[in-house]
């Protein structure tokens, strides 16, 4: 008995119905490489590691700045003698007439102790405390500079991934149209060869042309599924992608503005500068004096009867205290850790001039680069362009029979010349166009 097609049809489309939702659920597309960037700064894993830094040097600092405040603890305690050891005093303290070296045994105190109290202790005058404070703030703004630099440094990553794909794209429709001319090429060639009319060793040219036309298609599919697989892992997704923007046909013609936001790696070398400078006043603060001031309050019950208060003795305390600490000889060890943070920050602003000049070169390489490459691919399409209408000419005239095949193959491989330049100077313009836009964002403020 056959199954009935109609059933068999609607089985189909319902289990289409049902897998459809998940298969589109699986894909993120993308309209630009902006829209990119936002959903890396949501999900990328460098980035969500640098902000949990973050996060903990806010923490940091807000312990930091806690120890300045009064510490206020309180206690409660019971104690239970059970056996109160008896104290020997001289007899004449009860009885003036009684031998001189006579004692009575006496036990003083009663059995059950209630005891509560608060304690209030304050640095008033804490510069150790007040310098690792300003210290910790010092390193909550490096970990949000680190995380500008982290954002740089995964955006050009970004960049290079999301831009080679558009290229990869933009190859595979060249290398498309030379398969189906080799091809068609390779198909006059074998039909001839067949007839007598041509070589082998021509037939075998054009069927190596061939060929290679399809491993370079094969190639550049496989690299633009590898390059796929490298940008959801960059983005942190299992999720296949889809970029909905096509490489463009024209070609920026002005040169870009100058570079007025401060680089990532120079925020962040200003910032160890800054941080060294806090633990040099933090270790000089080691010399300085301190002041603090003390309150106690302690109230007792005693008592010979387990939680009977009625005939308890209450005992009260309380006292009031400040300490002055003045360090009249701090020892070799801190002259030497004060020395060594006037050397670390000797270092650093080494490193910020060093680091500032080396990023003042690289933006005027890249300035420079840029302008080179649009220059050579504005003049690699015109060239492409000419090659492709003289290659369209070759071939008509081949048809006619004006020119053999060994010329049209010649012929052929000027135009794949010109196309691997082409792509070479896409490849390049690219690179440094990512480059120029990323350079131009503004990393201290976002």
């Amino acid at each position: 008995m056959r199954p009935d097609r109609s059933f068999t049809g609607k089985l189909l489309l319902a289990l289409l119905w049902l897998i459809g939702p998940r298969i589109a659920a699986g894909q993120k597309q993308f309209g630009s490489f902006q829209e990119v960037l936002r959903y890396a700064d949501q999900h990328a894993l460098p980035l969500q590691t640098s902000r949990l830094q973050e996060q903990i040097s806010r923490s940091a600092e807000k312990q930091s700045k806690a120890f300045l405040l009064p510490n206020i603890s309180g206690a409660g305690a019971f104690t239970d003698n059970i056996t109160l050891q008896p104290t020997l005093v001289p007899a004449r303290l009860t009885n003036p007439a009684a031998p001189e070296n006579s004692y009575l045994e006496l036990t003083f105190g009663k059995q059950f102790i209630y005891t509560y109290g608060i304690q209030v202790q304050w640095d008033i005058l804490n510069f150790q405390k007040w310098f690792a404070a300003q210290t910790a703030r010092v390193q909550t703004g490096l970990a949000a500079v680190q995380t500008s630099l982290t954002r740089y440094t995964m955006y050009n990553q970004l960049a290079g991934t999301y831009y080679a794909l558009l290229l990869s794209r933009e190859i595979e429709t060249i290398y498309v149209r030379n398969l189906a001319t080799t091809s068609e090429i390779s198909g006059y060639t074998a039909e001839k060869y067949a007839k007598g009319l041509v070589s082998e060793e021509l037939r075998n040219r054009s069927s190596i042309q061939q060929l290679q036309a399809e491993r370079n298609l094969a190639d550049i599919k496989t690299q633009y599924r590898q390059l796929s697989y490298d940008l959801q892992n960059q983005l942190n997704t299992n999720d296949s992608i889809a970029l909905a923007e096509t490489w463009p046909q024209t070609v920026e013609t002005s040169t870009p503005a100058s570079f007025a936001n401060t680089h990532p790696a120079v925020l962040v070398q200003q910032s160890l500068l800054q941080q060294a400078h806090s633990q040099l006043s933090q270790s000089k603060s080691l010399l300085y004096p301190s002041l603090s001031a003390g309150y106690q309050y302690n109230y007792n019950w005693a008592t010979d009867r387990f939680q009977h208060f009625a005939n308890a003795n209450p005992l009260p305390q309380q006292y009031l205290s400040l300490r002055l600490n003045v360090p009249i000889f701090s020892g070799f060890a801190n002259r030497q850790r004060i020395n060594q943070g006037e050397l670390s920050i000797k270092v650093q602003e080494l490193q910020l001039v060093q680091v500032s000049n080396q990023v003042a070169q690289e933006d005027k390489t890249l300035q420079l680069q840029y302008d080179q490459s649009r220059d050579q691919l504005q003049k690699a399409r015109q060239i492409l362009t000419l090659q492709e209408q003289n290659d369209r000419h070759v071939q008509n005239r081949y048809e006619q029979g004006v020119i053999s095949l060994d010329e049209r193959l010649d012929r052929l491989n000027d135009l794949f010349k010109c196309q691997n330049d082409y792509v070479q100077c896409l490849s390049n313009y690219s690179v440094s166009r990512y480059k120029i836009l990323i350079r131009q964002l503004d990393f201290q403020h976002e």
